[in-house]
């Protein structure tokens, strides 16, 4: 038998993967001491996808509110930027 197939559309704030990203800051911070800074670096996109509806960055943004707000962080210590840009048309920036 083939077994069923779900689909879902994004998990940018599914508690279940802000818990999982949140524990693993925490993690990192127990280990390494609280920066100053806590840098999010997404994976880029062209920014005519964005121009053209894609929601992505807003996503990413999503996720990075909910983090926050589970790591109790104020919102000036935190940046989120984009990696991984290639060839010679804009992508999502800030770059990292």
């Amino acid at each position: 038998a083939i077994p069923g197939i779900s689909f879902i559309r994004d998990y940018a704030e599914h508690p279940d993967y802000i818990h999982a990203l949140a524990a693993s800051v925490r993690a990192s911070f127990a280990v390494h001491g609280e920066p100053d800074l806590l840098l999010l670096s997404y994976h880029g996109i062209p920014q005519r996808y964005a121009n053209q509806g894609d929601d992505y960055p807003q996503r990413c943004r999503d996720t990075t509110r909910e983090l926050v707000s589970a790591l109790g962080l104020p919102p000036e210590r935190v940046m989120m930027t984009f990696q991984s840009r290639f060839g010679r048309e804009p992508w999502l920036t800030p770059y990292t």
